[in-house]
C-alpha cells in the first residue's frame, strides 16, 4: 500500500520543475541574443511601388543621320500607372506597369507596353519590353557601384570591359538626398545614377536616371553620339555624324480615382 505524499515533497517537487523551467527559458534567450540580426529591411522610398500611382512624362527623341540628311525631332507624352501586384515567370510577385503614349495633352492614351518592377533584399529590379535591370542597389552611397545589366548582358555580351571603356557600362550613384527642379517640379531628395558615361574624340554615351525620394523616376536621359571629325576645340555635339538622344521628363504624378 502507496504512503501519501506530504505537502512539503509536493512543495519540493514544483519548485524544482520551476526551476528546471526557468533554467531552460534563461538557457534559450542567451542562445537567441547571440544571434546576429540579418537586415532586410531597406529604405526603398526612391523606388515605391503602389498600386493605383501614375506618373507622366514628357518625352523627345532627336535622330541625327548626317550622310542621310536625317534630322527628326519627336515629342510626346508617355504615362505609367502601377495597375497592382501580378505573378512573373519566376513566381515572384511584381508591381504591373502600364505604359501608355500620346502625342499631345488632348489626344487619348494608347497603350504601348507593360513593364514590371520589383524590390527584393537590397535591389530594385525592372523589367523593361523583356529586359532585366538592375535600377537600384540599396543602401544609396554616394560613390556605390553595380552592374545594372547583369541580367541581361545585352550592353556587354560582344565587349571586353578593361581599364579602358569599363564607366561605359558600370551604373554609379552620383549624389543622392540633393534638392533639383525638373520642369516646373521641385523635389526636395533625388537621387542621381549614370547608367553608362563614355566621351573620347569622336564619341559620346551620357545616360543616367533621376529619382525623386517617394515618387521613383523623374528623369531619363540617353545620349549617344559619333563624329568622325577630330576636332578637340569643337564640342562633339556641334560635329556630328549621327546621333540618337532620349530626353523624358516627369510632369504629372498622384494617383487613379
Amino acid at each position: 500500500m502507496s504512503q501519501p505524499v506530504s505537502k512539503n515533497t509536493i512543495f519540493v517537487l514544483m519548485t524544482n520543475r520551476l526551476i528546471i523551467l526557468a533554467s531552460i527559458i534563461l538557457l534559450f534567450s542567451c542562445k537567441q541574443n547571440n544571434i546576429e540580426p540579418i537586415i532586410t529591411n531597406y529604405d526603398t522610398g526612391y523606388f515605391p511601388l503602389e498600386p493605383g500611382f501614375y506618373k507622366v512624362f514628357k518625352g523627345k527623341t532627336i535622330v541625327i543621320d548626317d550622310p542621310s540628311k536625317i534630322f527628326d525631332t519627336t515629342e510626346y507624352y508617355i504615362k505609367e500607372l502601377y495597375s497592382g501586384l501580378v505573378t512573373d515567370a519566376l513566381g515572384d510577385s511584381v508591381m504591373r506597369i502600364e505604359r501608355m503614349v500620346r502625342k499631345n495633352k488632348t489626344d487619348k492614351w494608347q497603350m504601348q507596353s507593360v513593364w514590371t518592377a520589383l524590390v527584393s533584399e537590397n535591389i530594385a529590379f525592372q523589367t523593361e519590353d523583356n529586359v532585366k535591370y538592375v535600377k537600384i542597389r540599396f543602401p544609396v552611397q554616394q560613390g556605390k557601384i553595380w552592374d545594372g545589366n547583369i541580367y541581361n548582358r545585352i550592353d556587354t555580351s560582344n565587349v571586353v570591359i578593361d581599364e579602358s571603356n569599363y564607366k561605359q557600362y558600370r551604373y554609379e550613384i552620383i549624389s543622392f538626398d540633393m534638392p533639383n527642379v525638373i520642369g516646373d517640379l521641385a523635389f526636395e531628395r533625388t537621387l542621381k545614377i549614370q547608367n553608362s558615361y563614355y566621351l573620347t574624340l569622336i564619341d559620346k554615351i551620357d545616360n543616367y536616371e533621376l529619382y525623386a525620394y517617394g515618387i521613383g523616376l523623374v528623369y531619363r536621359q540617353k545620349v549617344d553620339l559619333y563624329s568622325g571629325d577630330i576636332d578637340p576645340g569643337t564640342p562633339i555635339e556641334q560635329r556630328l555624324k549621327t546621333g540618337v538622344s532620349l530626353f523624358e521628363e516627369l510632369v504629372e504624378y498622384g494617383y487613379e480615382n
